[in-house]
């Protein structure tokens, strides 16, 4: 089957997906300032999504990614495997994963000189992917620059029977069946009396129907973090960036203009808030391996709460297959 150069409407197919060749390496540092690769190949029909960690192109372990096995690490957004060992803030390269529609590939995370020592992640064997600009947009580019192939095989849809609500310290999840491929995604967060939030948005939705939904998804996989507690991320760098730390994450917080780049980057948009807990909320649904075939509304959303509520899911078995 020939390649086909489609993006953004590969999230509505009904045939599984994967790349048309192999990615270039998208390169940066990872929380330690340790060289750290990251490059999307692709992978037979039921596949799925799989996490490969090398090391001098040698294989150091192994994850797949499902509905069941697809459990988060020592920290929210590690992936882990039965040793316990894994790689950490793979969201972003995992909300590029579900932004381009991919079913079946091979996200390979290669540290071209050693293994980062475990600093952040404590007690565990998570090194991070590269942090780049704190977006989804060089993992996503690297993808469509590869292309993406239609598969001869069904793509598994997950939805509900009926109406579902979840809720767990502040953050609330409702699904409703949905009859068409694809799913809708509205995302609320609570208002902020800090300083930053001045002039952002409290709410944005989509639907994966709306006929721009290439601007949109695009839209969402360049959101940033917006940091609004200054003292918190200066203990965040503390802790986890040391002294010489290449600067290559965007997400730097000013406590005079949060508006204002810091480090060469564009300026925040008014709603890159809210954009981004979209953007983590895809890369959160990378975890489950299928895809929500849903009308979602998210209050808050955070990846903890995420992760307790895939759990739930599993425990009350309230998901079912859909278009099987």
């Amino acid at each position: 089957m020939a390649p086909q150069p489609f993006i953004f409407t590969a999230v509505t197919s009904r045939q599984q997906v994967s790349l048309a060749q192999t990615t270039e390496w998208v390169q940066g540092t990872t929380l330690r300032n340790i060289p750290a690769w990251v490059r999307f190949r692709p992978a037979p029909t039921n596949t799925g999504r799989v996490i490969q960690v090398t090391r001098h192109e040698k294989l150091l372990y192994q994850i797949r990614v499902s509905l069941v096995s697809g459990q988060y690490g020592r920290s929210w957004t590690d992936a882990v495997n039965d040793d316990g060992l894994g790689v950490g803030v793979i969201e972003h390269p995992g909300a590029a994963v579900v932004l381009a529609g991919l079913d079946n590939v091979i996200m390979q995370v290669e540290y071209p000189k050693r293994r980062p020592a475990t600093v952040f992640y404590k007690g565990g064997g998570c090194s991070s992917v590269p942090l780049l600009t704190g977006t989804a947009q060089p993992y996503l580019a690297a993808i469509a620059h590869a292309g993406l192939l239609r598969q001869a095989a069904p793509r598994q849809w997950l939805t509900v029977e009926e109406k579902v609500e979840f809720s767990v310290q502040g953050n609330t999840f409702i699904l409703k069946p949905r009859n068409q491929p694809g799913w809708s995604l509205g995302v609320g967060i609570k208002p902020s009396p800090a300083p930053w939030w001045q002039g952002q948005a409290k709410y944005m939705e989509y639907d994966t129907a709306d006929a721009d939904l290439g601007v949109t998804l695009q839209s969402i996989a360049t959101a940033r973090p917006t940091n609004g507690n200054w003292k918190n991320w200066a203990l965040f760098k503390a802790l986890t960036l040391g002294t010489g730390r290449k600067m290559d994450f965007s997400a730097v917080y000013s406590p005079f203009n949060p508006y204002t780049p810091c480090d060469g980057q564009a300026p925040y948009q008014p709603n890159e808030a809210v954009r981004h807990r979209h953007l983590d909320l895809l890369g959160d649904l990378f975890f489950f391996g299928g895809w929500w075939n849903v009308d979602m509304q998210v209050l808050q959303g955070r990846h903890f709460a995420t992760d307790l509520f895939r759990q739930w899911l599993m425990e009350n078995w309230a998901l079912k297959k859909a278009y099987a």
